[in-house]
């Protein structure tokens, strides 16, 4: 038989009907008028292309979205991977829930994927025209469901028999077997022609690989799973929304707000929710809902409630009012892969890892050090790093050598926890501030420390939403603690501003509590602050505080008390009281001679304080052997504290200026200047915003230049 006629040998034929032929994606019938035992009969054969549909984008509920906003940038790279003759097979389109992923690959389909007129040769298309273009849920419950379907559709073969185990054998090696042979099929499918296949929330790598296809067809996969191999899909991430599309987005219903005047209350609403697509959305369906709002009162609304809680404004709308078939609340979004976490018994089961998330929850989003979740979680360091991984995979998290966390998610965790009740909310809290006061206080509180620097903007979130919960299981003593600690770092680090609020609000705390062990140390910090922000009324006022506190008790704090008479010895000369000042700092250095084994640090300190304090009453020549024994200590330091160098170093300028003057030694100015152009070179580079201390040191490198001028 050749050219659609011939002939076949009927005579034990009992065919009285038309069959149906599928040959390599091409259909026709065969017209056999049999007549049994008739011997050889005539046939025709009439081919006729193929008659299933080209897309199944409205079947798929994949149709345009006409409110769909923005993302030209990141439409345009993805259609030049996806257009291109040598790019890649397949790309996923990575991000975590609800970024708009699915959103991005459906307006690329819509309006980037053109359909090929019927019959047109795959070879002549245009690098954005396809044969077909096919949308599959990739989602374990969605693709269990259409697959049958979507077999049938894209292969246009049937669906074939499922084989059954044994019974004794395991189902799901088999199920999972037949599964893998149909995706391949329909891979297999659309590497013939010119097909375009999106899989939409898929599930593994694996899966997306099954489904890549070869030649011309080319696959979208959106997924929050990561990383993706190269080898499997070109990865393509997808951020959050720029400044300017969520305006457009907010705006998109209300034309009165696409004003320049409303374009910092719209940045508001998008900087609260992290410019964050699908909440963008919620918003905007927000601001077009009657009664109308202003921005602001949609904010405050916002701004009342966590994602995860039910009185959330973010919560009260559905698809319909977003224009879209999100079929689920921006909540539910975002806590899908949560919810694999914690199922017992299931593969991703990591309760460390719902720790981990719990904790992060209430940290600063961005550059949360891994080792503040091992302190914290304490569980070891691999432990953390595994868990670590399974919330990236999920794209719960991002992963670097920090993590990072979208707002939203944190919200979403919040607001679970409050449902749970306070007191989980409070547990977190508490095992987050008691990890970040220890690694504060073992931080040398005179340095500035890497670590207590990387871990200041998640102490500040921290205190921040311990202090909402301050009635609750101790998180409000903690955070006073911690608040402390906090004004420590920040004074040592020049911003005196706001270790002032700190230390103010944790003194109002111990006060309310009457806890006078606390508020003696909290006043001796203030004092320390208020002397350097040139405020020493307030100063000496607060040390004395401290001083009548500790010399009441019994037994006497006796190391506490000689760091108090220290800061005093500190104050009084300025106050015009030298010889106070020298009976207050011998207390410190005596105590601290006694001590076996001694504090040399703290001595170095004391011995650079009674320097200050003779240059004052003009014992220049005791004020040098002191600051000498306070720098040599500091420079024989393997771990040097420069800061402390830098303020020794001016001390002694001083002190060698007035010699200098009293001897009139040129070589005494040379000294001098050395020492405060080694301390202002430190200051300015490391704590320029210190103005108060720079100005200082300026003064005294004039001084010098005074001095020595007049010589």
């Amino acid at each position: 038989m050749s050219g659609g006629t011939g002939d076949i040998d009927a005579s034990n034929a009992h065919i009285d009907t038309v069959v149906q032929v599928n040959v390599n994606d091409n259909s026709g019938v065969i017209s056999i008028p049999l007549i049994p035992a008739a011997g050889r009969t005539a046939i025709f054969i009439e081919h006729n292309p193929s008659r299933h549909g080209t897309d199944n984008l409205a079947a798929a509920s994949a149709q345009q979205n006409p409110a769909f906003i923005g993302r030209v940038k990141q439409l345009n790279a993805l259609a030049a991977l996806i257009n291109a003759a040598d790019g890649p097979a397949a790309v996923a389109i990575v991000a975590g829930a609800g970024f708009g992923k699915s959103e991005l690959a459906k307006h690329f389909v819509n309006t980037r994927a053109k359909p090929a007129a019927p019959g047109a040769s795959p070879a002549a298309l245009a690098p954005d025209q396809w044969t077909h273009r096919w949308w599959l849920d990739g989602a374990k419950g969605g693709e269990a469901a259409s697959l049958r379907q979507h077999y049938e559709a894209i292969t246009s073969q049937p669906f074939p028999v499922e084989p059954q185990p044994t019974r004794d054998a395991d189902a799901a090696p088999v199920a999972a077997a037949f599964r893998t042979q149909l995706r391949r099929a329909i891979a297999a499918a659309c590497s013939t022609g010119k097909h375009l296949l999106v899989i939409d929330n898929a599930e593994s790598p694996a899966q997306i690989k099954d489904y890549r296809p070869a030649n011309a067809g080319r696959l979208i996969a959106t997924t929050r799973r990561q990383p993706i191999a190269g080898a499997i899909a070109h990865e393509f991430p997808l951020d959050i929304t720029s400044p300017e599309d969520a305006r457009t987005l907010l705006a998109a219903q209300r034309p009165e707000l696409q004003a320049p005047c409303h374009a910092k209350d719209l940045d508001d609403i998008a900087v609260h929710l992290g410019h964050h697509a699908l909440a963008l959305a919620y918003a905007a369906a927000a601001l077009a809902r009657p009664p109308i709002k202003a921005p602001q009162a949609i904010l405050t609304r916002m701004s009342q409630a966590d994602v995860g809680d039910e009185a959330n404004i973010l919560s009260e709308f559905t698809e319909e009012d977003l224009g879209i078939n999100s079929k689920r609340g921006l909540a539910k979004s975002l806590g899908l892969l949560l919810d694999e976490l914690t199922e017992a018994g299931s593969y991703g089961h990591d309760p460390l890892a719902l720790t981990l998330a719990d904790l992060m929850a209430f940290c600063n989003p961005a550059a949360i050090p891994v080792n503040l979740l091992v302190a914290a979680s304490g569980k070891p360091d691999s432990m953390v790093e595994k868990s670590l991984r399974a919330l990236h995979q999920r794209s719960i998290i991002t992963l670097t050598e920090t993590a990072a966390m979208h707002r939203l998610t944190q919200s979403l965790l919040r607001g679970r926890l409050k449902l749970r009740g306070v007191e989980e909310t409070s547990a977190v809290l508490i095992v987050l501030l008691a990890a970040l006061i220890e690694l504060f206080d073992n931080a040398a509180l005179h340095t500035k420390h890497a670590a207590r620097t990387a871990a200041m903007p998640h102490a500040e979130s921290v205190i921040a939403h311990a202090c909402q919960q301050a009635s609750a299981a101790g998180a409000g003593a903690y955070a006073a603690h911690l608040r402390a600690e906090v004004a420590l770092h920040l004074h040592v680090t020049g911003q005196l501003a706001d270790a002032t609020r700190h230390i103010d609000a944790a003194i109002d705390w111990y006060e309310a509590q009457c806890d006078e062990g606390s508020l003696a140390v909290c006043y001796s910090s203030r004092a320390d602050i208020r002397q350097d922000r040139g405020d020493l009324p307030g100063a000496e006022a607060d040390i004395k505080k401290s001083i009548d506190w500790g010399e009441a008790q019994s037994p006497r704090d006796e190391r506490t008390l000689a760091v108090c008479y220290g800061s005093r010895a500190s104050i009084r000369p300025h106050r015009g009281d030298g010889a106070g000042a020298e009976a207050d700092i011998q207390k410190s250095i005596d105590w601290g001679e006694a001590q076996s084994p001694r504090d040399e640090r703290s001595l170095a300190i004391h011995f650079a304080s009674r320097a200050s304090i003779r240059q004052f009453r003009g014992d220049l020549v005791g004020a040098e052997a002191d600051i000498k024994k306070s720098i040599d200590w500091g420079e024989a330091q393997s771990s040097r504290d420069k800061r402390k160098l830098a303020i020794d170093y001016a001390s002694r300028a001083s002190i060698r200026r007035d010699v200098a003057i009293k001897a009139r030694d040129a070589a005494g100015f040379k000294a001098a200047r050395a020492d405060i152009d080694a301390a202002l070179t430190w200051w300015l580079a490391n704590l320029p915003s210190d103005e108060r201390v720079i100005d200082i040191l300026r003064e005294t490198k004039a001084s010098i230049d005074a001095a020595e001028s007049k010589k």
